[in-house]
């Protein structure tokens, strides 16, 4: 099926009930439908888990004619077998995020004083068996836009990212105060799901995915020599990565928070002033939000979306950073009651991050590639079926040998986080 087919049967499960339903929500009880058309805005390399348009409508309020676009998510509506059905588990999951918690951890901040977490708002979703969707807010007219990942992200953007993921984890801590994490997962089991443990068809599917691209990055390393530790521990690593995921990402207090758990170059958004410095991030995305360690969300952006120098140079300004954000959100929620709420000291935070470096890799093993390449040379994955893995991973591997030859740009990137890894003693 051809891109624009595929898009236009996505398109077909956005129906007219759905867009006054998301502008009574937005505008309220007197605002009248007058026109509404779908409009398309993203490129290819954009989205992977779902399809992203914009519904553009015209409306009437109190005798006024205005206009509003809104983001509207689609669940994919083909898929591989066990990976279909996690992906509707997924959307499921973010849906549960926009529509019942991110409201509690923001009445949780506004009970302390504190300003809402950083997310687009939510109007409205249909949970309608193959025609879920979720509208959201539209940043653009607000200004937010996404960096070029292929530059990878200096040291402002990184700090407000960081800073903004330091809140939400922060939210949900203060969140536990009357819901411990315990309660939140018994009664929102969707966010016990996964990747590694969906069910064993999914998992197999996982590895399938990630198993090739490790064997191909071993080779990759090999042609470039010098790497033979780092080598060893990807051919190690690559049967047993669903064992390995689940281990890091098991994780027990005092260190786990709510995460982001997608939180890269393509799921964040910058508003910038007129001299153009970032001074407001947006994180939207969170369908794999999950209850985990913060530093397998700081490991995934910073190991992803950074150059090896950004990321080496700065490290400890981006730990301080998201220490002394959390702290000072707990210690400003803590005033009331006159208690100090400093869950960790940089120590911890940094011995923590130190720990999940793995996660970091694993993923940064995955995204780079699709990070650095040009738009024409990302694999199409909105249609591909599990028999077509194969056939993409080999294509992945052949583009990613000719890149580390003749992209700069990639090769610095995919060799210095082997770099790094190796200076801090994971292989």
């Amino acid at each position: 099926m051809s891109n624009e087919a595929w898009l236009k049967e996505h398109h077909s499960q956005i129906e007219e009930r759905d867009v006054k339903a998301a502008l009574k929500s937005d505008k309220g009880d007197g605002a009248q439908l007058v026109s509404w058309t779908i409009v398309d805005f993203t490129q290819k390399g954009d989205n992977y888990a779902t399809v992203v348009t914009s519904v553009e409508v015209t409306y009437t309020l109190k005798g006024k004619e205005g206009n509003v676009t809104y983001v509207v998510k689609i669940c994919p509506l083909r898929g591989m077998g066990s990976m279909k059905a996690l992906q509707v588990v997924f959307f499921q999951k973010e849906t549960l995020i926009y529509k019942q918690i991110a409201p509690l951890l923001n009445e949780t901040l506004a009970k302390h004083g504190l300003e809402p977490l950083s997310i687009p708002k939510f109007y409205y979703n249909s949970d309608e068996r193959g025609r879920e969707l979720i509208f959201l807010e539209d940043l653009r007219p607000r200004g937010f836009k996404m960096v070029d990942r292929k530059v990878g992200m200096d040291a402002k953007h990184s700090v407000l990212v960081i800073e903004s993921l330091a809140r939400f984890h922060g939210a949900s801590l203060l969140l536990t105060e009357n819901l411990s994490f315990e309660d939140l997962l018994e009664k929102y089991p969707v966010l016990k799901l996964d990747w590694h443990n969906f069910n064993e068809e999914a998992a197999e599917i996982l590895g399938e995915m990630f198993e090739p691209c490790m064997q191909t990055t071993a080779e990759l390393l090999q042609s470039v020599g010098e790497y033979c530790r780092a080598e060893k521990w990807l051919l190690e690593s690559k049967g047993v990565i669903q064992e390995k995921l689940g281990r890091l990402l098991d994780t027990k207090d005092p260190y786990r928070v709510l995460c982001h758990g997608d939180c890269w170059n393509n799921n964040v958004l910058f508003r910038y002033d007129e001299e153009g410095n970032p001074v407001e991030v947006m994180l939207v995305d969170l369908q794999v939000s999950r209850v985990s360690s913060f530093a397998t969300d700081l490991n995934y952006f910073l190991m992803t979306s950074l150059t090896g120098e950004v990321r080496q140079e700065n490290e400890h300004l981006f730990l301080k950073a998201y220490t002394e954000k959390l702290a000072s959100l707990m210690s400003s929620a803590g005033k009331k009651n006159n208690k100090k709420k400093t869950p960790f000291t940089f120590d911890e935070i940094l011995g923590e991050y130190r720990r999940k470096h793995e996660y970091g890799l694993i993923f940064a093993v995955m995204i780079v590639f699709i990070i650095v390449a040009p738009r024409e040379e990302i694999p199409d994955f909105h249609d591909m079926q599990e028999e077509d893995i194969p056939k993409v991973v080999e294509e992945m591997k052949e583009k990613s040998i000719k890149m580390i030859k003749t992209n700069p740009l990639f090769k610095s990137r995919f060799l210095a986080t082997f770099d790094y890894m190796s200076d801090k003693g994971i292989f």
